[in-house]
């Protein structure tokens, strides 16, 4: 996996050149590519490199882990896309050696939260041809014929539009001669090769041996994917066109990417039309706000013990139009804090109401702060690490943090927890010695309604101090 979020690129086959570009999409499951809401953050018409075989990319398209997906990649990039999507195909240059390959990928669609692989399975957009031409039975051709001969196809289109939303070409027109590519040649045959736009036309080969013109006229039905192989027989004394073979492109490599969702992550939702959360860590933390804004890149503040977790450099807001529940997604493989309840503007201090919160892909995490919020659930068992936990002020009925082996803080008070609620907390509460430094490991659970009747001394036991009555944070 990668050490920093993202998509891990790496190239199925050796197919893909150095200096291939891969144009990326990465937009919410089955919305329209034309929705300017759908693109997440950077990766939109995103360029990929072939580097040491890997794609990448100058600024990482980051997968989101929650809220599912669509990809959709095409190959050669183009820097500048049409109005509705859509790319420029010109094949008309092909006698110096075939035009670039036009390939399309929308396999991945729906795509769940995942840190395993998926694969984009890139289809190509153009038929191949490839043309054997031999002398015939009444041939007096020499070697030196082959080596010189050309062969050009008059009356086939040129130019289309390639719609990256499915795929498909239209506006397919611009009728001229191509000129094939002579790929190699023998003493008594030539192979010819070009790429073509689908097309169902009568069309005019014209075959040019030893300066004697020689021409054959015939319907040709290319689809796209495909590629056919046809062997034409001079001089006999007319042109004979022989069987032709039509395969599926894929009896030729495939052309496929491998991508892997980045390991750490986490989501919140809230409806709230002004969010701000702080983090910690190290590296960068990369933000996607739920909007369709650009995705934001932060450099992370480290914290120390003893630090105010609530300085002003730890904390990103962000504002939105209206109040629609929105899904913010934060990555970061080396953030260790994360305060997302109450933040501060000024003397005020704001609540940012969420309704979901999902930490369990952040395995780094050590501090979590998400007070008072309106959370009826918090699942804390991957973060193993977690040393301080305040979720006061929601609506948790119930807490398990038996996984958590190296807590020393945890303030859950004024929230919905029974006192058969409590005494099964108390329960997971691990026995461990605090931390250094002298500091007690400090339970509260004053406000909750059963602070009064629950067995405290299932938490004492372990060496668990219980607050029932400080009225601080």
């Amino acid at each position: 996996m990668p050490t920093s979020p993202g998509i891990n690129r790496s190239v199925a086959n050796d197919q893909w050149e150095a200096d291939d570009k891969v144009g990326l999409f990465m937009k919410r499951a089955g919305q329209a590519l034309t929705a300017s809401g759908a693109i997440y953050g950077d990766a939109n018409n995103l360029q990929t490199s072939i580097v040491n075989g890997s794609l990448t990319a100058a600024t990482a398209p980051m997968y989101p882990m929650a809220g599912n997906v669509d990809f959709i990649a095409y190959h050669p990039y183009q820097a500048s896309v049409g109005a509705g999507f859509t790319i420029p195909v010109n094949v008309a240059e092909q006698e110096a050696g075939l035009p670039v390959e036009v390939l399309y990928s929308n396999n991945i669609t729906n795509q769940q939260p995942t840190e395993q692989a998926v694969t984009l399975n890139f289809q190509y957009s153009l038929a191949k041809v490839e043309i054997i031409v031999t002398g015939g039975a009444n041939s007096e051709l020499t070697a030196a014929d082959f080596d010189a001969m050309t062969v050009t196809v008059q009356g086939l289109p040129t130019q289309a539009t390639l719609n990256l939303a499915n795929g498909t070409l239209s506006g397919v027109g611009e009728k001229q001669s191509i000129t094939l590519h002579r790929k190699s040649h023998t003493s008594t045959s030539a192979m010819f090769e070009m790429l073509a736009l689908p097309a169902d036309e009568a069309v005019t080969f014209i075959f040019n041996a030893a300066g004697k013109l020689t021409m054959h006229e015939t319907t040709v039905t290319y689809e796209a994917a495909k590629l056919y192989r046809t062997t034409f027989a001079l001089y006999y004394p007319e042109v004979v066109k022989h069987t032709t073979y039509i395969a599926p492109r894929g009896e030729e490599p495939p052309q496929n990417i491998s991508i892997s969702a980045g390991t750490r992550y986490m989501t919140m939702t809230t409806a709230e039309p002004v969010v701000g959360i702080y983090l910690g860590g190290t590296g960068n933390a990369f933000v996607d706000w739920g909007d369709g804004s650009q995705l934001e890149t932060f450099t992370l503040e480290p914290y120390n013990i003893g630090d105010y977790i609530y300085d002003t450099p730890r904390r990103y807001t962000h504002s939105y139009i209206g109040t629609t529940a929105r899904t913010i997604i934060i990555y970061g493989d080396d953030i260790t804090l994360l305060a997302c309840g109450q933040w501060q503007s000024g003397s005020q201090w704001i609540s940012n109401q969420l309704t979901a919160l999902d930490v369990s892909n952040n395995t780094a995490l050590t501090i979590l702060h998400c007070n008072y919020n309106q959370l009826t659930v918090l699942d804390v068992s991957n973060n193993r690490v977690l040393t301080d936990l305040r979720c006061l002020g929601n609506q948790l009925t119930a807490l398990d943090v038996s996984n958590n082996t190296a807590l020393n803080t945890l303030r859950c008070q004024n929230n919905q927890l029974t006192a058969t609620a409590l005494n099964d907390l108390f329960g997971t509460l691990h026995s461990n010695p605090p931390l250094s430094g002298g500091y007690m490991k400090n339970i509260r659970i004053f406000g909750n309604p059963g602070t009064e009747t629950c067995d405290q001394s299932i938490a004492t036991a372990k060496g668990w101090e219980v607050d029932t009555t400080s009225q601080y944070n």
